[in-house]
Parts: structure tokens; sequence; C-alpha cells
């Protein structure tokens, strides 16, 4: 029988975790759906079903042993066939690379310890997109094949059925995207009287490749029924060519083919869910920042006191990251009681992450020689507040969990008149408002001192904090009027109709980066886009900006210079304060919106001066290049536009979604759809109906960094400016004592700037620690890593936006390895 002619007829249970329903309801439908599916199975002799989701077997296993002992022995027969190797069915743009390589890891080698099995095809079926790095993702994770339905055809009629799906590294798995998967009743795949219907438009595509077709009910869960595999099975009597089958075998079965080359990302389906909801994309973005800062110094703490490293603790963090960034949670499709648990799982992450880092980090610092020698004791003698003696000063420990030196703003508790780094050199200070606290005079928290930290890559430096009364000090290189910041290398002028910025001006060639002011709040009207976005491609409808009420100079020290401007539209608020340091190359906007309009966006406008056709965005671990045609397109932390002699990047701390057209850069702050609208119908006046809650009402803070520069994008290091804005740093007040380690430390050191390590942690395995690096400018490189407090140093080579992981065992005679990111 030819191979080629053979229609792949997979039984599957497409699971929707939480939607418009709660995950406990989901939790319900997961164990009713396997118990049937269970039934399939015994019922139907030749039947195979396939599910993927590692959390949901997580689920059985705890809950109900008896079942999960049944799908074991399926899995055996290889009658069960477990897919995707991820967590859940993630969205696959919104999660950070490293969230990504995380769904496979945990997943994947669950699979390997309870069945005895890895998942060989990756699968989103359900996903609006999927970022252009994935198939490196998926081959590093053992996976060869990618199966999904979206985008569809109307939306990408580009994309072929059958592919091979290369990302820019090189690797590729064979794609596939399938006409339907097991869905609701509605469905073709889930109605036994479309089952040849579906069949013929098969055929009739005129493939000579073998095709599959997934059948089964799903969203709410169910699977194949007894009628569709009676009807299946009915076919099969008078098709031979139609055959029981599960996505290894049907990709397999395509890898006997030449298939066309795909190079690109598979975007999009629904546009405006990179927009939606932006607390649970804030929240997905800190959990992942503080995890992977808690797993960096518990490697830092393990190695310069042999600290355990509470492992375990923070893979519980992360599932629970990982369950939230099912599609339909993290791209804030959800009912509002989905986000209430959701905040919950976040919170529970980000509280671990806190814990295991703090404690961590203050053994360190309880380890530091703060005595330096001298016989001082640990008194509160000069002040309650404060551990001080004399002219000693407090020490302050600052940690950086970025792998590369920076030089940062810190802010310290006011009553100091002086403060040194370790070497005794004094630094510059600022008195600054404390932006947090409001407690009474007498406390005198109200106001902090600010002044500017170098530390070390992955690594920590103490400060001294002399008591007394703060100085004041002048700086001739930083001004602030009310309508002007700047210092050696930039102007910023701002727009008094806007509140934006008039011009931001590169002092030393002359130059304005703005053919029209920047950083204006523009209001586009969405009356037609339910919360998706289904069916649209932009959002450009403009019926509206911000205009300014009130321009304020909030800050105008020798540190850093802040002015505030406060705009309205309508009900709602726009404050963004402009903040410009000393020796900065860069422009700082902190925004607090209070938003009070429904059905309208919000997006951040910056008109570049310069020709440009295309631009360049941060994906999950790598860079794409995209045609500046004003398409609404989902981005990770930054993205650039760049003309022959100058370039904008914007740097983001919670941003997902943008629009750039020619030159110019929108920003999609945020949107105010109704809460899980799907499809929601336009009434005779083109409005919508007024029932159910609305999203984003009240106030909201984002961040943006503003990097102006000549030439090309990577001369800036743009990653390196996204991790500065997202990763907090570390303070830690500490007192006098003797200590094995010195005021100064750093853990590591990579000597190429486009070469970045991501994760430091124990590995899965024990007895070894686990350093995943990334190339992200798109340069072959070689570079030397160093890890200095255990003496080890080694060099591998990087091919453009190439993950490397490296296995460095405790035992200094054993050789470091390269693993993939299942760490094997």
């Amino acid at each position: 029988m030819e191979n080629k002619r053979m229609m792949h007829m997979i039984g599957c249970a497409h699971l929707d975790a939480a939607w418009f329903w709660p995950w406990t309801e989901g939790m319900s439908e997961i164990k009713s759906t396997f118990k049937a599916a269970l039934d399939r199975l015994e019922e139907y002799p030749d039947f195979i079903f396939t599910c993927s989701g590692a959390a949901y077997y997580e689920w059985l296993e705890e809950a109900f042993p008896e079942l999960f002992a049944k799908i074991q022995k399926y899995v055996a027969q290889g009658r069960w066939v477990i897919t995707g190797g991820q967590y859940v069915q993630p969205d696959l743009n919104i999660p950070c690379g490293e969230s990504l390589a995380r769904q496979s890891l945990y997943s994947q080698r669950y699979f390997l310890e309870k069945f005895g099995k890895l998942c060989d095809v990756g699968y989103n079926v359900d996903s609006f997109g999927h970022s252009g790095m994935l198939p490196q993702i998926l081959r590093q994770s053992g996976m060869k094949g990618y199966i999904f339905s979206r985008p569809r055809p109307n939306e990408n009629g580009d994309i072929p059925y059958e592919f091979t799906w290369e990302s820019a590294d090189g690797s590729h798995v064979t794609g596939v995207r399938l006409l339907a998967y097991a869905g609701p009743a509605r469905r073709g795949t889930a109605r036994p009287d479309f089952f040849q219907d579906r069949l013929d438009t098969r055929r009739q595509m005129g493939s000579t490749l073998p095709g599959t077709y997934f059948y089964g009910v799903g969203n709410h869960g169910g699977g194949p029924t007894i009628a569709l595999l009676n009807e299946l099975e009915r076919i099969m009597q008078e098709d031979p060519r139609v055959i029981y089958s599960y996505p290894g075998k049907y990709i397999s079965a395509l890898e006997a083919y030449k298939l066309p080359l795909w190079q690109k990302d598979l975007q999009v389906h629904a546009i405006g869910c990179y927009s939606a909801h932006l607390p649970v994309k804030q929240q997905n973005r800190r959990a992942e920042t503080a995890l992977l800062t808690a797993e960096a110094l518990g490697v830092l703490a393990h190695q310069t006191l042999g600290s355990k490293m509470r492992t375990d603790r923070l893979k519980d963090g992360w599932k629970r990251v990982m369950f939230n960034q099912f599609h339909d949670i993290i791209c804030g499709c959800s009912i509002p009681q989905v986000y209430e648990d959701a905040t919950a799982a976040y919170g529970y992450a980000q509280q671990i992450a806190n814990e295991q880092g703090n404690r961590a980090l203050q053994q360190i610092t309880w380890n530091i020689d703060t005595l330096g020698g001298d016989s001082l004791p640990c008194s509160k003698d000069e002040d309650w507040r404060l551990w001080g003696y004399g002219d000693k000063g407090t020490p302050l420990v600052v940690y950086n969990p970025m792998p590369f030196p920076v030089e940062m703003p810190v802010e310290a508790a006011r009553l100091h008149k002086e403060i040194t780094d370790s070497e005794g050199n004094p630094l510059l200070t600022q008195q600054v408002r404390n932006a947090v606290t409001s407690a009474d005079e007498g406390w005198d928290h109200q106001e902090q001192m600010l002044f500017m930290a170098k530390l070390p890559a992955m690594g920590y430096a103490t400060f001294w904090l002399k008591k007394g009364e703060p100085q004041v000090q002048t700086d001739e290189h930083l001004h602030c009027t009310e309508h002007t910041l700047e210092n050696d290398f930039l102007k910023i002028e701002i727009d008094k109709k806007t509140g934006g910025i008039r011009q931001l001006t590169d002092k030393e060639n002359g130059k304005g980066y703005f053919s029209a002011p920047g950083s204006v709040g523009v209001v586009i009207d969405e009356h037609h886009s339910d919360t998706w976005g289904h069916g649209l491609y932009e959002y450009r409808d403009e019926i509206g900006r911000f205009s300014c009420q009130k321009v304020e100079i909030l800050e105008a020290g020798p540190v850093r210079a802040r002015l505030r401007t406060t705009a309205v539209y309508g009900g709602s608020i726009l404050r963004s304060d402009y903040i410009l340091g000393r020796n900065a190359r860069h422009l700082d906007i902190r925004q607090a919106i209070t938003w009070n309009e429904q059905h309208k966006m919000l997006k951040l406008e910056f008109p570049v001066n310069a020709a440009a056709d295309t631009y360049t965005a941060e994906i999950p671990y790598g860079i794409i290049t995209r045609k500046a045609d004003g398409a609404e397109k989902p981005l990770q932390r930054f993205l650039d536009v760049s003309g022959e002699s100058l370039g904008l990047c914007v740097v983001n701390d919670s941003t997902h979604g943008a629009d750039v057209l020619g030159a110019t850069v929108r920003m999609t702050v945020l949107r105010s759809p109704k809460f899980a609208d799907h499809n929601g119908a336009i009434d005779e006046n083109g409005g919508r109906d007024s029932y159910g809650e609305f999203t984003e009402q009240g106030q909201r803070f984002v961040s943006f960094r503003l990097i102006p520069h000549r030439g090309d994008w990577r001369q800036v290091c743009p990653h390196r400016h996204a991790a500065m804005l997202n990763t907090p740093l570390q303070p830690i007040y500490e007192t006098y004592h003797a200590g094995s380690l010195p005021q100064q430390l750093s853990g590591i050191s990579i000597d190429r700037e486009n070469v970045t390590a991501i994760a430091l942690k124990e590995a899965e395995e024990g007895g070894a620690y686990i350093l995943r690096c990334c190339e992200q400018q798109g340069i072959d490189t070689a570079a030397t890593v160093s890890l200095p407090l255990i003496g080890r140093q080694w060099t591998a080579d990087f091919g453009h936006y190439q993950i490397k992981t490296f296995r460095i065992p405790f035992d200094k005679t054993q050789p470091i390895t390269e693993v993939n990111l299942l760490e094997q």
C-alpha cells in the first residue's frame, strides 16, 4: 500500500485547562475525559488515543492514582500516546525563551520518569502564534515535529500544510498545519456526519503526501466518542488507506518526502491577545525574572558557602508560572475568575523565588568580611534605626543578578551624609523622594539617598553609608528646566501640548531622533474588536490623543533629573516621568495610567526620524526582522527602527504588542475590551452590548527605555538594556562581622557582549551546575566563559542565535559537557 496516500486518523481531546471556566472545572473535565478515553481503549482494540499536557497527568497521578496506573499500562502498549512535551499548550510569544525551555525540561523529564518515553512531536493546536526560534527549542527538547492549526489559511495563506520549519540558528523540524483539530461539537472533528466530507476535502486538495485528521470533542474535554469511533471504523472497512495513528507516526511518514522550507515565524491568529489584560503579562515577566534570580543566587551561595540549593521549591514555582502560560490565560482571553486564580499562582511563584533568593543572599552577606580587622561591637547605640559605629558607616551589600557588570541607581535610607564604595571612594549622591513610602515626618523615610552603584557580573559589591545630614551636591553635567532634560550626551525637550517628547537630540552630532513629538498617548477605537482581535491585522483607528495639563520638575540633582507630565483624555490620565541619568545615553520613561475607557486602546507613539521599511524585534531566544507595514505583531522586551544614520530602540517592561508603519513605532500599552468577549456581536448602532466586565479599568504602571543610536542596533546591546529595565537589584543592609568573603565578588565572566548567560541553576540530576547561554545578535562567535568562584573556564563556539547548555560538575576533575535543554 502506498504510504503517500495514507490518512492518519488521530484520536485526541483538546482540553482548555481554564478559559470560560476556572482551572478547578478544567481538572474535573480532564479526569472525566481521561476516564472516557480509557473506556474507549477497552472497547475498540485498535483505537489509539493521544493527549498533551504534563500538568494534566500530574493532577491525575496525585489525585487519581488508579486512573494514572491504567494510562501507564496503555502507554507501555503504545495505544495511549503522549505528545507535546510541554506542561500545557502555552502561548509561544509572551513567555520568555527560558520559560519555553522549562516547559520542555520539566515535562519531558516527567514523561520519561513516569512513562519511560519522551514526546517526539511538539503540539500546540490551539495557540495563537508561534515564535520563530521554536524549532531550536523543540530540537533541543527531543522533538522532531510540530503540529499546530493557527494561524488559519485565511489569516496567513502562505504557510504550507506540511513543511520543514527552520529557525535562524539552522535547527529544523517537520511542521504540520491542521485543517481542523478536536474541538466542540459544532466543528467537524466532533461530528460523525462530517467525517467523510472532511476526508474528501483533504483528497480534493490534490496532495500526494500522507494526510492527517484529528478527531474528538474538545475545549471542555470529551475526546473521541462512541459515535465517532463507530463511523470511523465503518470508513476504515471501506478504505484501508484510513488508519488509526498518532502524531509521531504521521511525522515519520512525512520525513520520507522533500517538503517546502519555511524560515519565518508562524503568525498570527489573534492580534489582540498580546495586549489584552496587562496585569497577567506583568505578573508573568516578574515571576520569570524572580525565579531566574533566585536560582542564580542559590548557585552563588553554594559556590561560596556550600549552602543547599533549594531546586525543588523553585521548580514548584516554575510549575505555577508554566501553567499560567496556557494560551487562554496569559493571552488575556479568559473570564475574571481565571485571573484571580492566576494572580494567586503568580504570587505564590514570586514569593517562593523571593524567599529562596533572599535566604541565599542573607547567607552570603553574613559571611562578607565587613569588620576589616577592626574590633567593633554589633550595636545600635548611635541610632536605633541603623547598625553603625562611629565614622565607619553602615555596610550596604547590593547584588546584581545579571551576567554582565552594570552601573545602576540604588536608593538607600536617608540619614547619611556620604556614601563610599568598598575602597573608600566617595560617590555622587542625591536626595530623592521615596516613591513608595508615605510615612509621617518623624520617620525620615519620605526621603532617600540615591547613588550610582557599579556592580560586577552576577555578583555583589559593598557600599558604606556614613551617618549624618546629607550634603547638597551640584554637578554641571546634568541640567533640568521645566521643559528640558540635558546631560553631556542627550537633550530632551518636552512637548507642552501632548506631554510627550518634542525632540530627543544627540548632542554629539546634533541630530534629532523624532520627526514629530514622541512618547505621545494615542487612543485607538476598537469597538469592532473582540478580546482576541479575531479577523483583524491592525489597530489604527485613531480617535484622539492625550493633551498635557501640567509639567513638573521632580528631581534635579547631580545623579539624575526627572520631569513629570500629566496628560488627559476623556476620563483617563497619563502621567509620564522622564528620567535622565548623569552619564546616561538613554532615557527612561515611567508611566502611571488611570484608564477609564471601554472598547478603546492606548498606544504610545514614537515617530523615528529615519527612512525604514523594516524593524527588528526580540522574540523568545532570538531576534526577528519584520516589515514595517502597520500590522500588529507580538514581541518580547524590545524593538528597534533604524535608518542609514540613526535608529531608536524602544525597551519595555511589560508590553508584548506593537505596530510599526514606516519608521513610526506604536507600542500597545493596554486595551479595554470586555473579558472573554469571543466574536461578540455588534449592535445596530455599531457598538457592543454593555453587559459584562471590562478589562484594564483603573490604574496601571508601565516603563520604557529609549536608546538612540547611530548605525546598527547591535552597537547598543539592547538585550542588556532590556535586562536592566526588567531585573531589580537586590540590596541588603548588613552589620559588622568577620567573614570568609570579600566585599566585592563576581560570579561569571563572558568575554563577548553578544553572548549572554540566561540561566544558572542546579542540574536536575544533581552533582553539577547548569549554565545556559545564548548568542543574541546573529553573529557567529567564539566566547570564553568563566566561573571564577569555582575556577572553571572554557571556550565555546556559538552560531547565530544558538542556545548552548553546559553541565559543570561539582567535581573539578570531571569535564564540562554540552547538553540539550533536557540536560541530556
